[in-house]
């Protein structure tokens, strides 16, 4: 170290008469990108002296600084640069904390890059962005730039953006349950046109076949597009309705059940059951149907009970068709017999 300072100071003596210079042959002296600089004086002489990446050059070790300094030019690094910073709270961010590195972005119209990795007289490989967001009232967002592709990952506030697909493995979520969250979240864009403007998660199996899940701004979610026609199964869920362009069933083999008994009296239940038309309290809707509690009195089975506090009734409609097949069953036998009756009072 001593051989360090002693050659330090020798250049240093070569540079007497930089203190006596014009500023400007002064700030020669701090040329990066030279090992030599030429200086000034006030009588006009010129001097060939070290620049200051001269004497570091000559030194063979990288100038260390404990004090803070603005670098306005680029400097070349050959080692890592290491940086240890004292902790602090994690709210302090904002200012107590000190960074490791720091970007002042004056201009808040103005993107500032943060860092660029580049394959030298090639090509740029990726870079990172800092943008104000247009005024000091605005939301900051950052930018990831890949080689190809500008804005490939877009940060804004509590938002992220990607041009292209998020591969990932499990997704796993905590949420809290209450109307507004959700462990994910999909958004359409406002004032989109066509599937521009509904929330939609794509489901490929690549080279196959592809569909969507989507939410439209009046309320409808449902199945289809991509490779199927749209909107081939959906909920309207301002009302409850659900729309199928094929059939909805429910599997029924043999081998899936035991205990099995005809439902005895069918007619006579049937006639306790009536159709009717009414308005719903929830959707304001005109509808035609049965009542729940009186199809649970004579054939439970095709009734459902909601798992909540409620507990709201729901009729399985085609259960009870079980029940109207028995019911036709005996009525023909009823029709049977009266036509043998009147056969044989006709033949008397």
């Amino acid at each position: 170290m001593a051989d360090d300072w002693a050659g330090l100071a020798a250049q240093l003596g070569k540079m007497q008469q930089i203190w006596y210079v014009t500023q400007r042959s002064y700030w020669n002296v701090f040329d990066p990108a030279s090992d030599t600089a030429t200086i000034m004086a006030e009588d006009g002489s010129t001097r060939q002296v070290p620049s200051w990446r001269g004497i570091t050059n000559t030194l063979g070790r990288a100038v260390s600084l404990d004090t803070e300094q603005t670098i306005t030019a680029i400097k070349n690094h050959t080692a890592r640069i290491a940086s240890s910073p004292p902790g602090d709270g994690w709210s302090t961010w904002r200012g107590d904390r000190w960074p490791s590195l720091q970007v002042n972005c004056p201009e808040p119209r103005l993107a500032y890059m943060v860092w660029r990795a580049t394959q030298w007289n090639s090509r740029h490989l990726a870079a990172m962005d800092v943008h104000a967001g247009g005024s000091v009232n605005s939301t900051p967002y950052v930018s990831l730039h890949i080689s190809g592709l500008d804005n490939a990952h877009v940060w804004q506030g509590g938002d992220y953006t990607a041009a292209g697909q998020i591969c990932t493995g499990q997704i796993n979520s905590t949420m809290a349950y209450n109307d507004g969250t959700g462990s994910l979240q999909v958004r359409n864009v406002v004032n989109g046109i066509g599937d521009a403007g509904v929330a939609a998660v794509s489901f490929h199996c690549q080279g196959n076949y592809a569909t969507k899940l989507a939410l439209r701004h009046d309320g409808v979610i449902g199945f289809g597009g991509w490779s199927a026609a749209p909107w081939r199964w959906y909920v309207d869920m301002k009302t409850g309705n659900m729309i199928a362009d094929g059939s909805v069933t429910g599997r029924s083999d043999i081998r899936l059940k035991t205990n099995v008994r005809r439902i005895p009296n069918a007619l006579n239940k049937v006639c306790s059951l009536g159709g009717y038309t009414y308005d719903r309290l929830d959707s304001q809707i005109r509808q035609a149907g049965l009542i729940a509690q009186e199809v649970q009195a004579v054939l439970p089975e095709a009734v459902v009970e909601a798992a909540d506090d409620d507990k709201i009734l729901s009729v399985a409609y085609g259960n009870v068709s079980a029940l109207l097949v028995e019911a036709i069953k005996e009525l023909r036998m009823q029709v049977d017999f009266l036509s043998h009756r009147v056969n044989e009072l006709e033949t008397k």
